[in-house]
């Protein structure tokens, strides 16, 4: 049985989603997510020729290649890929939704992906903005996850390539929740400060490390964890603010 398969059956059987099967469904969907994402990759020979009409844009020196037009294009590179049989694509911008793909097969639960790229020596660590994942996450009670996944490449110079350098992946439900992880950027839109403005941040890798699946806490805790994530995300502001002072 395939990782497609196995994760069918799965949600088929289950009838209510605690703690275990919230975590042996990320498990299983995790699988699915990253073959997808491999076969694409492995499809195109793991690599991205990057020419428009035939004409190379990424060589020595260009401005493109330290943009954040590489990680646009990337990801809608692979998101056109997915099986539109399988995936629902997000109908709004990346600024406005909180995923890019999600599963199709959401009766019980919702499987979110948040399709990132990394390039070799640098840093991708905002995932969504604090309000517009809790207001996802606020419009019922069922169950989510929300997974963050990403292409990690460098760029041939001399050839106008990018290169892909493998995937990581991780549930933001497995770190969210802990002391000391939750922190967001300080992007504001009004004079008025507003803490959920910000997008959340992945944690640093160190502390990072060691955190997995088996990190996930039950969906109930994850849905109320969000119905107070503005008060959480101004508390942590407030203790870093006594830290710097």
């Amino acid at each position: 049985m395939g990782n497609k398969e196995e994760l069918v059956a799965y949600l088929k059987k289950v009838k209510k989603i605690g703690k275990a099967e919230y975590q042996k469904i990320a498990e299983l969907f995790e699988k699915v997510i990253v073959e997808d994402i491999s076969q694409i990759w492995e499809k195109h020979k793991d690599k991205i020729d990057m020419r428009l009409n035939n004409v190379p844009v990424c060589l020595e020196g260009s401005a493109v290649n330290s943009s954040t037009a590489f990680g646009f294009l990337i990801e809608e590179f692979l998101v056109q890929q997915l099986s539109k049989d399988e995936y629902y694509t997000s109908d709004g911008s990346t600024t406005t939704s909180a995923y890019d793909v999600k599963l199709k097969n959401d009766e019980k639960i919702e499987l979110l992906v948040n399709l990132k790229v990394e390039k070799e020596g640098s840093s991708n660590n905002g995932v969504c903005a604090g309000n517009i994942l809790k207001n996802y996450y606020d419009k019922d009670d069922k169950p989510k996850l929300y997974l963050i996944l990403k292409s990690k490449y460098k760029i041939d110079e001399k050839n106008s390539k990018v290169l892909f350098k493998g995937i990581e992946s991780l549930y933001l439900e497995s770190f969210l929740t802990k002391e000391g992880m939750l922190k967001s950027d300080s992007r504001n839109w009004s004079n008025v400060f507003n803490a959920l403005s910000g997008r959340i941040q992945l944690p640093n890798k160190s502390n990072l490390k060691g955190i997995s699946i088996k990190d996930i806490p039950e969906p109930e805790i994850i849905l109320r964890f969000m119905d107070d994530l503005g008060d959480k995300l101004l508390a942590t502001k407030k203790k870093i603010n006594q830290l710097i002072s």
